[in-house]
């Protein structure tokens, strides 16, 4: 029989409880930045035929005054009209859905995972028919699913090229963020790892 270690108990050098504590630290920063990177103004930047913008997940956010605002979608549907590439509008398009569908998946899976914790800390019992590290597993998987397929699509990058103006779709703000969660999902995934399979006593019947 399996059962759970105390709260109170030391894993390592500090007690369970702040091994729990500062993974839902993480958490909540994790979903902060989640957040940011959704909300932000700045993903992409092209200049080209003359023309200088950037654009957020799923709209141009500044550049010809006619351009400000105009959804992805829209901009694609005109941009014969407005003398200006085409392929690059529909290539963000896709990938700005299908980076929300797949990361708005792994924000709710997080959102699970961080309650788990919160119940970990009480000492209550939630969802134990589910695999407690099938939630962020599943979570990182969605957002790192979510990060490849909207690089790949629009094939934006860091480039030197992209500090000053530049023909090349160049990567800001919002990829930074979202490369950022990244790497602190698999710090705190592999944090809670250890506190999970560490947490755990067999105990004989």
């Amino acid at each position: 029989m399996v059962t759970e270690k105390s709260i109170e108990e030391k894993l390592f050098c500090l007690r369970r409880k702040h091994w729990a504590m500062g993974i839902f630290a993480s958490q909540a920063m994790i979903m902060i930045l989640m957040l940011g990177s959704y909300g932000t103004s700045s993903w992409v930047k092209q200049s080209s035929d003359g023309s200088k913008w950037t654009g957020g997940l799923l709209r141009v956010t500044d550049g010809p005054k006619e351009w400000e605002e105009v959804e992805y979608i829209d901009m694609y549907a005109s941009c014969d009209q407005l003398q200006t590439e085409c392929k690059v509008f529909k290539q963000l398009r896709s990938a700005g859905a299908a980076f929300c569908f797949f990361d708005v998946i792994a924000y709710i899976l997080t959102i699970i995972w961080m309650i788990h914790v919160t119940f970990a800390i009480l000492q209550q019992p939630f969802l134990e028919k589910i695999p407690a590290l099938v939630w962020p597993s599943a979570g990182l998987g969605f957002h790192i699913l979510a990060e490849i397929i909207w690089s790949g699509v629009t094939g934006a990058s860091f480039n030197k090229s992209c500090k000053i103006d530049s023909e090349d779709l160049c990567a800001l703000t919002g990829p930074a963020l979202v490369l950022t969660v990244t790497c602190l999902y698999i710090v705190t995934f592999a944090a809670y790892i250890v506190f999970h399979i560490k947490g755990k006593v067999v105990e004989e019947d």
